[in-house]
Protein backbone atom coordinates (compact mmCIF):
# COMPACT_ATOMS: atom_id res chain seq x y z
CA UNK A 1 0.00 0.00 0.00
CA UNK A 2 1.56 3.25 -1.24
CA UNK A 3 1.40 5.96 1.96
CA UNK A 4 3.57 8.76 -0.20
CA UNK A 5 3.39 9.59 -3.97
CA UNK A 6 7.35 10.15 -3.80
CA UNK A 7 9.57 10.01 -0.59
CA UNK A 8 12.83 11.68 -0.24
CA UNK A 9 15.96 9.85 1.83
CA UNK A 10 19.32 11.15 3.00
CA UNK A 11 22.65 9.12 3.15
CA UNK A 12 24.98 10.22 5.73
CA UNK A 13 28.57 8.81 7.12
CA UNK A 14 31.61 10.20 8.84
CA UNK A 15 34.38 9.76 6.34
CA UNK A 16 37.74 9.33 7.10
CA UNK A 17 40.36 9.40 4.09
CA UNK A 18 44.29 7.90 5.08
CA UNK A 19 46.39 8.61 2.09
CA UNK A 20 50.32 7.21 2.16
CA UNK A 21 52.44 8.39 0.07
CA UNK A 22 56.43 7.52 0.06
CA UNK A 23 57.21 9.75 3.19
CA UNK A 24 54.11 10.55 4.37
CA UNK A 25 50.51 9.91 5.86
CA UNK A 26 47.63 12.12 5.46
CA UNK A 27 44.42 12.14 7.27
CA UNK A 28 40.78 13.54 6.66
CA UNK A 29 37.57 13.43 7.81
CA UNK A 30 34.75 15.12 6.35
CA UNK A 31 30.72 14.07 7.06
CA UNK A 32 29.41 13.65 3.25
CA UNK A 33 25.80 13.77 2.70
CA UNK A 34 23.14 12.22 -0.63
CA UNK A 35 19.92 12.88 -0.89
CA UNK A 36 17.46 11.32 -3.33
CA UNK A 37 13.63 11.59 -4.26
CA UNK A 38 12.30 7.75 -5.28
CA UNK A 39 9.06 7.15 -6.14
CA UNK A 40 7.17 4.05 -4.42
CA UNK A 41 5.94 0.98 -6.18
CA UNK A 42 2.26 -0.47 -5.75
CA UNK A 43 3.44 -2.01 -2.37
CA UNK A 44 5.47 0.66 -0.84
CA UNK A 45 8.93 -0.51 -1.29
CA UNK A 46 11.13 1.70 -3.29
CA UNK A 47 15.06 1.08 -4.75
CA UNK A 48 17.85 3.12 -5.50
CA UNK A 49 21.54 4.35 -5.30
CA UNK A 50 22.85 6.98 -3.51
CA UNK A 51 26.59 7.88 -3.48
CA UNK A 52 28.73 9.57 -0.86
CA UNK A 53 31.43 11.77 -3.05
CA UNK A 54 34.71 12.67 -1.02
CA UNK A 55 37.98 13.73 -2.05
CA UNK A 56 40.20 10.16 -1.75
CA UNK A 57 43.50 12.50 -2.30
CA UNK A 58 42.62 14.24 1.16
CA UNK A 59 43.74 17.35 -0.68
CA UNK A 60 46.86 15.98 -1.42
CA UNK A 61 46.75 16.39 -5.31
CA UNK A 62 47.15 12.79 -6.76
CA UNK A 63 47.89 9.40 -5.33
CA UNK A 64 51.09 8.91 -7.23
CA UNK A 65 52.26 5.67 -6.52
CA UNK A 66 50.77 6.03 -3.12
CA UNK A 67 47.81 4.50 -1.51
CA UNK A 68 44.42 5.64 -0.13
CA UNK A 69 42.02 4.08 1.97
CA UNK A 70 37.76 5.77 2.90
CA UNK A 71 36.70 4.32 6.42
CA UNK A 72 32.52 5.34 6.44
CA UNK A 73 31.37 5.09 10.02
CA UNK A 74 28.34 6.39 11.43
CA UNK A 75 26.48 5.25 7.85
CA UNK A 76 22.63 6.40 8.28
CA UNK A 77 19.67 5.85 5.80
CA UNK A 78 17.27 8.40 7.20
CA UNK A 79 13.54 8.29 5.38
CA UNK A 80 12.92 12.55 5.65
CA UNK A 81 9.06 11.85 4.91
CA UNK A 82 8.81 9.19 8.18
CA UNK A 83 11.29 9.98 10.43
CA UNK A 84 12.56 6.91 10.40
CA UNK A 85 16.61 5.88 10.48
CA UNK A 86 18.36 3.21 9.12
CA UNK A 87 21.76 2.79 10.72
CA UNK A 88 24.38 0.79 8.07
CA UNK A 89 27.14 -1.41 8.45
CA UNK A 90 30.82 0.55 8.39
CA UNK A 91 32.65 0.65 4.77
CA UNK A 92 35.91 0.35 4.33
CA UNK A 93 37.66 1.19 0.82
CA UNK A 94 41.38 0.84 -0.05
CA UNK A 95 42.49 2.30 -3.71
CA UNK A 96 45.97 2.37 -5.20
CA UNK A 97 47.65 4.30 -7.27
Amino acid sequence: MKRFESVDYQLTATADVTVEQPGQTIVARSTPTATATLVPDAKGGTQGVLTLDVDITAGGGCLCGGSSRVDYSDVALSNLATGKVYRLDPISRMLTG
